[in-house]
């Protein structure tokens, strides 16, 4: 979808960042409207009763807008990386110093920003309950905060570290797999409540990156071997 995009932008020579601004117009008008399938009944579980929760879920987290907004932050990293690409280099090749001090920068932004603003609202549905305020009159000021805080956070990893380059490899297939296996974090969070907070806060971390590198790793590779046989017969 996002290469039709581009490659619709290229024949017609409208400026590739011109789709990214629609997505940003439009998301506010659909900011609140709930992540669901319309044919689809949430409250059903059973594959048997529905079979269709085979391919997705009949419901997400998070609202129809800040899909259409992370539709514009693709399409204009995209744009960026195409027809800026000395920046994107300037960014990765950045010294010792100035990933410090973006780094402090990010730590400061988010903290800031996660103080002033509404996180969670205990009194909506789980599913649209994540930053409520987020279309309002204030969203310029925060797609631009979080633009910017994207921004340093790049500049503070570069291109990252081995660990982080492996993971990322097997992102594909994390995100493809992640719909069907879900590990129950929370519960084992509360399940390691005896071995004290430290070893709880290395869980949140510890489960997800064992969960990249063998669930996602396995299914990325499925995926890779998948693209590889397709284009023996094309």
């Amino acid at each position: 979808g996002y290469r039709i995009v581009q490659r619709s932008c290229t024949s017609t020579g409208i400026p590739g960042w011109v789709p990214a601004l629609v997505c940003y117009l439009v998301a506010p008008l659909v900011g609140h409207m709930p992540l669901r399938v319309g044919f689809m009944d949430p409250a059903v579980f059973s594959i048997w009763q529905q079979p269709l929760l085979v391919l997705t879920d009949a419901e997400f987290n998070g609202t129809v807008g800040f899909i259409v907004r992370d539709c514009g932050n693709y399409l204009i990293a995209c744009y960026i990386g195409m027809t800026k690409p000395e920046i994107v280099q300037k960014a990765l090749g950045r010294s010792r110093r100035s990933a410090i001090l973006a780094g402090v920068a990010w730590i400061v932004l988010t903290a800031s920003w996660s103080s002033m603003d509404v996180q969670f609202d205990s009194t909506l549905e789980a599913n649209v309950a994540d930053w409520p305020n987020y279309f309002d009159h204030w969203y310029p000021c925060r797609v631009l905060t979080e633009f910017l805080s994207v921004a340093m956070l790049v500049i503070f990893v570069g291109e990252g570290t081995v660990a982080l380059r492996l993971l990322g490899r097997s992102l594909v297939g994390s995100f493809l797999v992640h719909m069907y296996i879900r590990p129950d974090i929370q519960g084992l969070i509360w399940w390691a409540r005896p071995a004290g907070p430290l070893v709880q806060l290395a869980l949140v971390f510890a489960i997800p990156v064992a969960y990249v590198a063998t669930f996602g790793a396995a299914v990325q590779m499925l995926i890779m071997e998948a693209v590889k046989y397709t284009r023996a017969f094309t």
